[in-house]
């Protein structure tokens, strides 16, 4: 169809004036499961997505589909109402098909790797994860896309970050353990926890490290924070470890955690821990 002087595509085979013809090899992919979760859950298609657009922009997006799913073997690609994600275990990109551009969405992490400066803000989308954008209409413009999409891509699937800090959740477990030969751990929904005659300290993984919560010891340093109370009461002070020298520096934290463990819960409520301790 042509409106405008301008021709669109609806999704059969067009002959341009180059003669070219084009046929797309989108093909809809079923759903699948891996581990828990759903992949390539379509809650639209090829055909509408494109319906209505320029030649032009529908062969750019082929091409960036055609790039992203050959280099990268473990994208999964789903058609959304308005968009097409791009994803591992999380989202890392979404493209919309406009007439006469395509929006690229990013990931935040994507904006490190911006040497360019052609990401722009979402307006309205500061806290979510796909937050930052830009619009391509050429095909000169596809490898910067591709470019910041690899570096994406790759920051999100080096395990290099998951090896560390299991290292650094095992150097601290046996530190712990090294306490006393009556402690015991069991691994809950939150994490690892370390109990004797009670519960004293409970190791949560996080992307920086391990949060650490124990009771409420004496800080005199003001090193630790105060949290909320929650299933795990009174676990209401936390502190984090990001390296093994953190170990070192917070372990008599847990060492005294431990130490309340022999106080009666009611004495320690009531202020009479002091009575227990003999110099």
């Amino acid at each position: 169809m042509i409106y405008d002087g301008a021709l669109y595509f609806n999704n059969s085979p067009v002959t341009i004036p180059s003669t070219e013809t084009v046929v797309t090899k989108n093909v809809k992919k079923k759903s699948k499961k891996i581990g828990a979760k759903l992949f390539n859950i379509n809650t639209s298609d090829y055909k509408k997505l494109t319906s209505n657009k320029r030649v032009e922009i529908i062969q750019l997006f082929d091409k960036l589909d055609e790039k992203i799913l050959k280099k990268f073997k473990e994208i999964h690609r789903n058609y959304l109402i308005k968009e097409v994600a791009y994803k591992t275990n999380v989202r890392l990109m979404t493209v919309v098909i406009k007439q006469n551009e395509l929006i690229i969405n990013f990931d935040k992490s994507a904006k490190e790797y911006d040497t360019k400066n052609l990401l722009k803000e979402r307006a309205g989308y500061q806290n979510q994860n796909i937050s930052y954008c830009m619009c391509i209409s050429k095909q000169s413009e596809l490898n910067y896309v591709i470019k910041l999409f690899e570096n994406l891509y790759n920051s999100k699937t080096d395990n290099s970050k998951e090896i560390y800090i299991d290292n650094l959740l095992s150097d601290i477990t046996t530190n712990i353990l090294n306490i006393d030969k009556s402690i015991k751990k069991k691994k809950v929904n939150k994490g690892l926890m370390f109990k004797t005659s009670r519960n004293f300290a409970i190791l949560e993984r996080r992307k920086y490290g391990i949060n650490v919560r124990i009771l409420e010891v004496k800080d005199n340093d003001n090193l630790l924070s105060v949290v909320g109370r929650t299933n795990y009461e009174p676990l209401c002070r936390s502190f984090k470890i990001k390296t093994n020298e953190d170990i070192n520096k917070y372990i008599n934290y847990i060492k005294n955690s431990f130490e309340l463990t022999k106080i009666n819960p009611m004495d320690l409520k009531n202020g009479l821990a002091d009575s227990y301790y003999t110099k």
